[in-house]
């Protein structure tokens, strides 16, 4: 086995690696996304900040961010 065979497969497990940190940023970014939208939806169809907070486990302060951020 020569010395290269190490580092290119450690190289390799460093890509995947890479590519599935990439890959759970995304996810977080569309749950997150996912999330706002459902927040908003549920302050528009009356439900209480206070509640949405208390379900979320964030603050009061927190759920108006979400609802006055630029969707």
């Amino acid at each position: 086995m020569s010395k290269k065979d190490p580092q290119t497969a450690a190289l390799r497990r460093l890509d995947v690696a890479i590519t599935i940190q990439q890959q759970a940023q995304q996810k977080a970014v569309d749950e997150r996304t996912h999330i706002e939208a459902a927040v908003r939806e549920a302050l528009a169809a009356g439900v209480k900040v206070s509640d949405v907070a208390a379900r979320l486990g964030v603050t009061v302060q927190r759920v108006y961010q979400i609802k006055n951020a630029k969707s």
